[in-house]
């Protein structure tokens, strides 16, 4: 594990530009998003970014009692 998320991995990732505008141009009509974030914290940015023809999906929702619930629910949509 020490290989895949060592100082300098995370020290990269810190310094290192996040390209999100460009990387939001790439993602087709009518895609599906799925979020892999220990929350929805990109969720109203997704939308407000990619409008209602792409499905915005979070695996987990902070204080969701049951976020298995909350996945398949994204799913489902």
């Amino acid at each position: 594990m020490s290989k895949l998320s060592s100082a300098e991995y995370h020290t990269n990732n810190f310094l290192s530009p996040v390209l999100f505008e460009e990387t939001i141009k790439q993602i087709p009509y009518e895609a599906i998003t799925i979020e892999v974030a220990p929350h929805g914290i990109l969720q109203p940015i997704l939308r407000r970014a990619l409008g209602k023809a792409i499905s915005n999906i979070a695996l987990t929702q902070r204080g969701h009692a049951d976020n298995a619930q909350v996945l398949l629910t994204g799913i489902g949509k």
